[in-house]
Formats: structure tokens, C-alpha cells, sequence
């Protein structure tokens, strides 16, 4: 068996067959940190027979004024972390080579969850060396399973996906903040998306409007008849509710113009994976709960593309919050 260095070509290739890969584990991503102070080392172990039997991607960086470096690998080795063997072989091996980098410290975060047998790789890795730091979560969609969000028939939201230019969303990146998310959108290419939401302005005071009249005839057709007092106050509540959603999207429209944009998404398509990347809104009130009808957009693509899960690394609605083996760090 040996460890080398190999080109970035190469791992973002091997990497991408992995069925458990992540955008974490391509270039892109160390391109994206190469602007944070971080060097990318690209590692291929194998064995005998010269097949690939683990990756790793290491960020390094100094974490001290006498020139040694912290190596993180994120989401982990691309490794099979149930092959016990395995794994110690290869930190052995993984250990003298990136002493030749000044590496003294090395962190890691599988993507292994911590029920069924991540309780068992957490013990191997500590009996190698490695002590949990940190504990990690992930948030996953069942698309299977996927109960899809329903809106308020009231508001008419119109979701668009696209993989190309999205500079013409400028309203989304007018902040600085927002400003960089743009560059990371466009440092993950070809594997970003950019989802928007947009308010269907005409089509929903149409639609609140016609509820409103609808609500008006019950009830001239019904108050004289004392059986359906309560449901004339139902309908008069309803006319109320309904106005104040039509206020709402006057008051938007004043600020945002017509058909204006909500909320926008960036997501990654790596693998068999959909990940949530960042998500911008200009409506902080959540007034149309449009990342609802968002999410039911995605989940859609996603069965479309087989995709298992759709997770990321911050918190979808209606996901399920999953724990991970956690971060575990090693000093060499």
C-alpha cells in the first residue's frame, strides 16, 4: 500500500464516484478557503494492487508563529470507516507524510452518523489517537417521504431555478455579506444552483379579492338566519385575515416593486446529494413563507434526480436534525 500526492484533477474525479461524496471534498471548496490563509493537499491511498482505497482532501494552515500547520479535512477521509484495519493502515501511513508539511494537528469530521455503527468508529478513531472536539449535526430531507408544504391559497408564489448568471438577482446581493455569498456561488460552479421565489402580485390580490367577495355573499345570504351566526363571524375573521395579507403585499410591492423577489436559495448537486449552501431573504418577517414553497421545489428536482437526501449545513424546514460521530482531532 503507499500514500501520494495527486493532482486535482485526479481526486475530483475519484472523489465524485464516491456515493458519499461532498462538495467539501472537491477543489472547489479549497479554492474557496485558498482566499482564507488555507494551503489544499490532495492524497490517494492504495494498496497492492494499485486501487484507490481512501481520499483525503487537507486544508492547511499555520496555527503558530513557529511554522506548524493545522491539517482539516473536511467531512473526513473518503474512506470505508467500517474496515477497521483500514483505517488504522492508513493514519499510519497518513501521520510521517504530513509531518513533511509541519503539520502538528490534524482535524477531521466524518460524515458517519453516530446511530448504528458510528458508535463503533468513534471508538476505533479514539484508540488511534484521535479525541472528539466538537459535536457536528446535519439536517436531512427524506425526499421519499416528503410531506409537501402547503401555502396560503391567497398568495401565489412562483419558484425559478437556474445554473447560470445570477447577477441579475441584484437585490439579492446589494449587502456586502450578501456580496460574498455571489462569490461563493460562482467559486462552486459547475455544481451550484440558485433557486429564487418571487411574489406573483397580480394573480394573488385576483385571488385574495375573489375570497373576499365569496366570504361577502355567505354572509348576506346567511344573516338573517341565526343558525349560522357562528360561521358569519368565521367569514367576517376571514375577510380581516385576508385584507391584512393584501396590505402586506402592497406594502411589499411599494418597497419591491411588482412580482417582486422574496427569497433565493444556493444549493449544491454533487453526487447523490442536494446541499443547502446559503439562502438570502428579503422578507426577514417570513409575511409569505415562501422557503416552504422553495423547499417543495427542491425536494421535487431531487426525486426527479434520484437524489436520496437533500441535506446541508444549515437547517431546512421540515427536516430531520441528524447527528454525525462529531469532530475528532488529532496531534502529531
Amino acid at each position: 500500500m503507499g500514500l501520494n500526492e495527486i493532482s486535482v484533477e485526479k481526486f475530483n474525479n475519484l472523489a465524485y464516484a464516491e456515493p458519499d461524496g461532498s462538495i467539501f471534498q472537491n477543489s472547489c471548496w479549497a479554492d474557496h478557503e485558498i482566499e482564507n490563509g488555507y494551503k489544499p493537499v490532495f492524497l490517494e491511498y492504495q494498496n497492492d494492487q494499485g486501487t484507490c482505497m481512501a481520499l483525503a482532501m487537507f486544508l492547511l494552515k499555520k496555527n503558530s508563529v513557529f511554522n506548524r500547520f493545522t491539517a482539516y479535512c473536511p467531512n473526513g477521509y473518503l474512506i470505508n470507516w467500517y474496515d477497521d484495519e483500514l483505517l488504522k493502515a492508513f493514519n499510519e501511513e497518513l501521520i510521517p507524510y504530513l509531518k513533511k508539511f509541519r503539520v502538528n494537528r490534524i482535524v477531521i469530521e466524518p460524515h458517519v452518523a453516530y446511530e448504528k455503527s458510528g458508535k463503533h468508529v468513534s471508538e476505533v478513531l479514539q484508540s488511534i489517537g484521535y479525541q472528539k472536539s466538537k459535536e457536528i449535526f446535519t439536517y436531512e430531507i427524506n425526499v421519499e417521504d416528503f410531506e409537501r408544504n402547503l401555502s396560503d391559497s391567497n398568495i401565489i408564489l412562483k419558484v425559478k431555478k437556474t445554473d447560470g448568471d445570477i447577477s441579475v438577482f441584484k437585490d439579492f446581493f446589494k449587502n456586502n455579506r450578501n456580496s460574498e455569498s455571489l462569490e461563493l456561488y460562482n467559486r462552486l460552479k459547475p455544481y451550484t444552483s440558485f433557486y429564487t421565489v418571487s411574489l406573483d402580485s397580480y394573480k394573488s390580490k385576483r385571488s385574495a379579492n375573489e375570497n373576499i367577495q365569496e366570504c361577502k355573499i355567505y354572509i348576506d345570504e346567511h344573516k338573517d338566519d341565526y343558525k349560522f351566526e357562528q360561521k358569519i363571524v368565521n367569514k367576517e375573521q376571514e375577510i380581516k385575515r385576508i385584507n391584512q395579507i393584501i396590505a402586506g403585499i402592497e406594502k411589499y410591492e411599494r418597497s419591491h416593486g411588482n412580482d417582486p423577489l422574496i427569497f433565493g436559495m444556493c444549493v449544491t448537486e454533487y453526487s447523490d446529494r442536494i446541499s443547502k449552501v446559503f439562502s438570502i431573504s428579503l422578507d426577514p418577517q417570513n409575511f409569505f413563507n415562501a422557503e416552504a414553497e422553495l423547499i417543495n421545489k427542491i425536494v421535487e428536482d431531487a426525486h426527479e434526480k434520484r437524489c436520496i437526501i437533500v441535506d446541508g449545513s444549515e437547517e431546512f424546514s421540515n427536516a430531520r436534525k441528524a447527528e454525525l460521530i462529531g469532530e475528532y482531532t488529532l496531534n502529531i
